[in-house]
């Protein structure tokens, strides 16, 4: 199973914005500048993701590299003058960088763009403060797609390059991805088509960045074990569920949900909207594998509570009971909890009557610490969580 994600990486120009029109301005002034015709736009175009030295040539001659540290210091005059005020960041930014950091996941940019000016953009669109590494051209010896910045950002990052998703939108982020043996997603937002990518492997296209955050909460909360496989309910599975979009997981069970799970989970998913801070600390779908039928639901009463803790919560259907998969499923959500800081412990209650409930919260070493006429009152502290037996 691949690792998850914790950190991801974007590209920037095409990516999280459009720095065309003052691309082509830079371009045009600094080839008139050294007696060169001015380039077409859609031949600029295709020329941004290189370094300005590569884009010289690219536009002129092979012959003329010998100019293209002149071309870069009259590109960077113009650029001086103009390159933040004509940036435009795309609008699902905003929104996918927040939704990144409530979800725990790190967030850096990596591009050949000079890193003063992607701070110059970012504190004009208030989004300094979501970015945790900036990689620039003037941070690196070698640009893309060698993978020095990559990897200069994964070390900075704390993280491992297996845990890491890179985003960029041209041939040369691929190719950089793959050098530093990266995921990558190609942002469909340049110049550069879906097909062009065939060669490379690609773990999601999209057609705009606001389609991350959803491929994000698939690829890193959910949680696989030997028989199962636990997915946090968002509006998207429960479509999926319902057969109003394309299922990934799910096939048919007449006995989930139950008709009072049914009356909640409208108004559970009115209540997580837009909230990615509280995405895995509700319901949670309990998957086979092998069939990719539901078995059960399991989930936590919401985020930890002062006092670090969590409550759980869980139900198998009944034609699926009695063969562990209440243990199995609930070891895994409680490390999935464990492996938050913030959560010391986790909480639970049954029936006193529910001896089949009992025995589960026992086999992940839970403790008793009181009870009333009606419940038995259950706590697992980090650390003490049991193998299933």
């Amino acid at each position: 199973m691949r690792n998850k994600i914790k950190a991801v990486i974007f590209d920037f120009d095409y990516t999280l914005a459009d720095t065309s029109k003052g691309i082509c301005k830079c371009v045009n002034y600094a080839l008139e500048k050294m007696d060169f015709p001015k380039a077409d736009e859609d031949s600029i175009c295709k020329t941004i993701g290189m370094s300005l030295p590569e884009t010289f040539i690219k536009l002129t001659n092979e012959k003329y590299k010998d100019r293209a540290e002149e071309f870069r210091d009259n590109f960077k005059e113009m650029s001086d003058r103009i390159m933040v005020e004509s940036t435009m960041v795309f609008s699902a930014v905003p929104s996918v960088f927040y939704n990144l950091r409530q979800m725990g996941i790190k967030v850096a940019i990596v591009s050949t763009k000079y890193r003063f000016r992607i701070e110059s953009v970012l504190v004009r669109e208030g989004l300094s403060g979501l970015v945790d590494v900036i990689i620039g051209g003037e941070d690196v010896q070698n640009c893309k797609p060698d993978p020095e910045g990559l990897l200069e950002a994964v070390r900075r990052l704390g993280i491992n390059t297996g845990d890491g998703l890179y985003i960029g939108d041209s041939i040369v982020d691929a190719q950089t991805a793959l050098n530093a043996r990266m995921r990558f997603a190609a942002a469909l937002t340049g110049v550069t088509l879906k097909e062009e990518f065939s060669s490379f492997e690609v773990v999601k296209h999209l057609e705009n960045l606001g389609q991350l955050t959803e491929f994000v909460i698939h690829e890193s909360m959910i949680t696989e074990t030997q028989r199962l496989v636990l997915v946090p309910l968002t509006q998207r599975v429960w479509d999926e569920i319902n057969g109003i979009g394309k299922s990934i997981y799910f096939t048919d069970n007449s006995e989930w949900p139950t008709d009072d799970l049914n009356n909640f989970i409208p108004k559970y998913l009115e209540s997580i909207d837009g909230r990615t801070d509280k995405l895995g600390w509700g319901v949670w779908i309990i998957v086979r594998k092998d069939d990719g039928k539901i078995v059960g639901d399991i989930g936590f009463k919401g985020k930890p509570e002062k006092g670090c803790f969590v409550e759980m919560g869980y139900g198998i259907v009944p034609g699926e009971r009695g063969r562990g998969y209440a243990v199995e499923a609930a070891k895994a959500l409680a490390e999935w909890a464990f492996g938050h800081e913030e959560v010391e412990r986790i909480k639970a209650d049954c029936l006193i009557t529910n001896t089949n409930s009992a025995r589960v919260l026992e086999k992940l070493g839970m403790q008793v610490v009181s009870k009333d006429g009606e419940y038995i009152y259950w706590e697992l502290i980090k650390g003490e969580l049991q193998k299933p037996v």
